[in-house]
């Protein structure tokens, strides 16, 4: 065992011969400073040999914080079963292999869908008929709409007009030619009694015959009845014909208008009755066309093909399946799968991170983007570059009493063949101590009795050249890199120290 090893040893268990007592939260702080530097920090560097007196001195210390972990993809690219109801696996891509973009990764079967796309064009064809006679129904209500509608309202227009040359012409000539009738019977009568008159007188002179006499008053008989046939016309035009004329002409106006409402509202449902089923029919030929391109599409799901590249695991990524194993619902060939169910994860190794957990006294010198190394126990002689891309803000608690805080690595280069679980070392640059007191690692040991003051230095000493020769004395200890470790207490710059322990 090296004097290190021992030292740390000693710290963490104590000597044989002590007695029993609490964990001391130095011992702690000190073995994980200790346990954070590189195994080759157990033995003398250049600083000094094994027995050489060192002088401390100040320096500055580039440190490395050194972390076992397990590969982990930076992302999962899960498939899913999404083809509603239950589906049956055909075809499936082997576990294990690595797939390129566009590579089959599970085929399902389809014969379900391609029932249901038949099913759905079907319906398509229906909806598409039953929109086709809607829309000629459609025509033709517009059609006969334009014919009848038209018509009313010529109809209307010609009772009006009807109205108007009554009212304003043919009642106007009638009432002249019956009043004019009328002054024309009373002109005949007055000169039909005025000759009767004469032809009378005339008789009596004996100037013409009773004959004579008799004729004009026949005459003047005839145009009482003439006057009084042309009174009554006037009156039977102005009291019924009139009226009655006047009232039918204006009925058909009425009628007419009342014939062009109800034409006009009637083809007005039946238009409006024939846009609505116009577009019902679209609707439902809409959704017709939806579903059978939700069918269609459907089919497209039932060929699965990586959206990535990656690396083929069967179910969830940390179990082989999520209906665990030995379900009739794993992943394989024949499994019934469930709507949503996993198939396949792919872990994308394009992108791959080395997540470790460090102890919380280093937490603080942590940072995101903080240059590391990472390699991996299965590939010797793979050492790839990363950069620190996340420290949790909450840690876990570990042994009971150290809290560790999760840490994750971005690797650049992954080697080929790199798996989800491997082991991952990961050697994280912190930021160096500069101008810091410092002495070589292996100068320090346990010291010989603890102290019981609780003074500097309990848990770590080094052997001091001092007056009167070596003397142990008890330090206390910062932060450490391989061959060094900086002083906080119990030594001053210039004095020497002896590497490799005791004396």
């Amino acid at each position: 065992m090296s004097r290190l090893s021992f030292c740390v040893w000693r710290l963490w268990f104590g000597n044989p011969t002590d007695k029993p007592k609490t964990t001391n939260p130095k011992r702690l702080w000190l073995l994980a400073l200790l346990a954070g530097c590189s195994p080759a920090a157990a033995e003398p560097e250049p600083g000094g040999a094994a027995g050489d007196w060192v002088a401390v001195a100040r320096a500055d210390l580039a440190r490395t914080l050194v972390e076992i972990g397990e590969v982990r993809p930076r992302r999962d690219v899960e498939i899913t079963h999404q083809l509603g109801g239950l589906a049956t696996i055909q075809e499936l891509a082997p576990e294990g292999s690595r797939v390129a973009e566009g590579d089959l990764l599970c085929r399902l079967d389809d014969v379900a869908v391609r029932l249901q796309i038949a099913e759905a064009e079907r319906g398509e064809r229906r909806a598409s008929l039953k929109l086709q006679i809607a829309r000629d129904g459609l025509a033709m209500a517009e059609a006969d709409r334009d014919l009848e509608v038209p018509k009313a309202e010529e109809a209307v227009a010609e009772a009006e007009r009807s109205l108007t040359r009554y009212e304003e012409g043919d009642w106007p000539q009638q009432l002249r030619e019956h009043r004019l009738a009328l002054e024309k019977a009373n002109f005949e009568l007055t000169r039909a009694k005025r000759r009767h008159e004469d032809q009378a007188a005339l008789a009596k002179e004996g100037m013409v015959t009773p004959a004579q006499v008799e004729e004009a008053a026949l005459a003047a008989e005839e145009a009482v009845v003439g006057e009084e046939s042309a009174r009554k016309k006037l009156e039977l035009l102005e009291r019924y014909t009139h009226p009655l004329e006047l009232r039918q002409k204006r009925n058909a106006v009425a009628e007419g208008r009342s014939a062009l409402a109800s034409a006009t509202a009637r083809h007005r449902a039946a238009v409006g009755g024939a846009r609505s089923g116009v577009a019902d029919a679209e609707r439902e030929h809409t959704e017709a066309e939806e579903a059978l391109a939700t069918a269609r599409e459907k089919l497209g799901k039932t060929v699965l093909r990586a959206p990535v590249p990656g690396l083929v695991v069967w179910g969830e990524l940390g179990g082989r399946s999520w209906w665990g194993a030995g379900s009739d619902n794993e992943t394989r060939v024949g499994a019934r799968l469930y709507e949503g169910q996993t198939i396949i994860t792919l872990p994308d190794l394009t992108d791959t991170l080395a997540a470790c957990e460090v102890n919380e006294v280093n937490l603080l010198e942590l940072r995101v983007g903080l240059p590391a190394r990472v390699s991996f126990p299965a590939f010797p002689g793979a050492d790839c570059a990363g950069e620190v891309s996340r420290v949790a803000a909450v840690g876990n608690r570990w042994g009971g009493e150290v809290h560790r805080f999760s840490v994750e690595v971005r690797v650049t280069g992954s080697p080929a063949g790199l798996r989800p679980g491997m082991t991952a070392e990961v050697r994280i640059a912190l930021e160096p101590r500069r101008g810091v007191l410092a002495v070589p690692a292996a100068a320090v040991h346990a010291p010989a009795a603890p102290a019981g003051d609780g003074g500097p230095g309990d848990g770590a000493a080094v052997t001091v050249l001092g007056a009167t020769g070596p003397e142990e004395r008890r330090v206390v200890l910062g932060p450490a890199c391989p061959d060094k470790v900086e002083v906080l207490e119990g030594l001053r710059e210039g004095e020497s120290v002896l590497v490799g322990g005791r004396p």
